[in-house]
């Protein structure tokens, strides 16, 4: 029978650096939206965009003032240490006043690894890969008050004959104020899964509270601060704070902070991004630092608002 030499379930993805190793399927924690990754996963109560919603916090969408959001990113994590690129899609749509709609997917493919067969002679390698796919929708059940709900199936694939899948939940509220968002629920919700071995892990469900306040002080000048804070059920905490600029709604720039304990699934960096937007085109791009293990990670897309 041959085997990887893969030391943890999924860290093998993008880090092997972090602590949480009672937690499977930890690819789903990644940001895949380079505008919210910019500042470091702050902006998740932020209305601004909806097109990766399915993946976030549905409940947003219910106050998106535009109709649609569509988005194609890619993402360079790890460059310096165990590299992983990502290929995302998303869209988000409003369907009426009261409902809206988001699907996304994304494909990450990670390093090659050797193949040891039982004597100890290596018979080859193998790329791990992970894959997610999403829908979510967000229902305005009053002018201030936003319900949104996601279902997601994530897949990692460890080596041939080897990999862990689970469907997960995403439940959110969210209070809507001149400019203020607010919100809280549940994310990552579902059963244990098994690696080859039979032996199970959980999934990095956790209780969320965020916020997100967008201040415009003139027409050509307006700035948003969000907070995004989880508790994880395995007693992992993260937190992460961020701002972002933007002129005219044409150029932006974009900073923020993630801390992650030690049972988290991501942890500490610090993220920077610029953007900018012309007649609902949009290219934003994003940087992380301030940690050896996914230092350098980049991550670009391009978009539409309609």
């Amino acid at each position: 029978m041959r085997k990887a030499i893969i030391t943890t379930i999924s860290l093998t993805m993008f880090c092997a650096a972090v602590s949480a190793q009672d937690l499977a399927l930890i690819s789903s924690q990644i940001i895949n939206d380079p505008v919210n990754l910019a500042t470091a996963g702050a902006a998740s109560a932020s209305s601004k965009n909806i097109s990766m919603a399915a993946f976030g916090n549905a409940a947003a969408m219910a106050f998106h003032e535009g109709t649609g959001d569509i988005q194609a990113s890619y993402e360079r994590w790890a460059p310096s240490g165990i590299t992983s690129s990502r290929i995302s899609f998303g869209e988000g749509m409003r369907l009426g006043k009261t409902f809206c709609l988001s699907i996304a997917g994304v494909y990450g493919m990670g390093q090659d690894y050797e193949i040891i067969d039982d004597r100890g002679v290596p018979s080859g390698s193998f790329k791990t890969s992970d894959m997610m796919i999403g829908a979510g929708v967000g229902i305005a059940a009053s002018p201030n008050f936003g319900i949104g709900l996601n279902f997601r199936f994530a897949n990692e694939k460890l080596y041939d004959d080897a990999s862990v899948k689970a469907v997960m939940i995403d439940g959110s509220l969210m209070y809507h104020k001149d400019g203020l968002n607010v919100s809280a629920g549940l994310r990552s919700l579902g059963p244990k899964v098994k690696d080859h071995s039979e032996n199970e892990f959980s999934i990095p469900g956790a209780v969320n509270i965020a916020a997100y306040y967008d201040l415009a002080p003139s027409e050509e000048h307006s700035i948003g601060f969000g907070a995004d804070g989880n508790y994880f059920f395995n007693g992992g905490i993260s937190f992460a704070a961020g701002a972002q600029y933007a002129w005219k709604d044409m150029v932006f720039a974009r900073a923020g902070y993630h801390y992650g304990s030690k049972n988290a699934p991501l942890p500490q960096y610090l993220s920077l991004g610029l953007g900018a937007k012309y007649y609902g085109v949009s290219i934003n791009l994003s940087y992380l630092t301030l940690n050896k293990a996914i230092g350098n990670t980049l991550a670009l897309s391009l978009g539409y608002s309609f």
